[in-house]
C-alpha cells in the first residue's frame, strides 16, 4: 500500500500537496503553500501518533523499553 493510501485509511485525508512539490514552491517563493504542507504534515503526524498509542503493541513496547532501561 502506498503511503498516501495508508494515510487516507488512517486519518481520512490524502493531503493538499505532495512533499515533492516543496522545492518548486520554494523556488517560486510560494511560502504559503509550504506552510500549508508543513501544517498538514504536523496534523497528520499527531493523528497517526494518537492512533499508535491506542494499540496494544505500543503498551507492550513501552513495558519492554522500561525493562531494558533497568538492565
Amino acid at each position: 500500500m502506498s503511503f498516501a493510501r495508508w494515510r487516507n485509511c488512517l486519518i481520512g485525508t490524502f493531503g493538499v500537496y505532495e512533499n515533492k512539490q516543496i522545492p518548486g514552491f520554494y523556488k517560486n517563493r510560494k511560502f504559503d503553500e509550504i506552510e500549508t504542507c508543513v501544517n498538514d504534515e504536523l496534523v497528520s503526524l499527531e493523528r497517526v501518533y494518537n492512533e499508535v498509542i491506542r494499540e496494544d503493541f505500543y503498551t507492550k513496547l513501552q513495558e519492554l523499553r522500561k525493562l531494558a532501561a533497568c538492565h
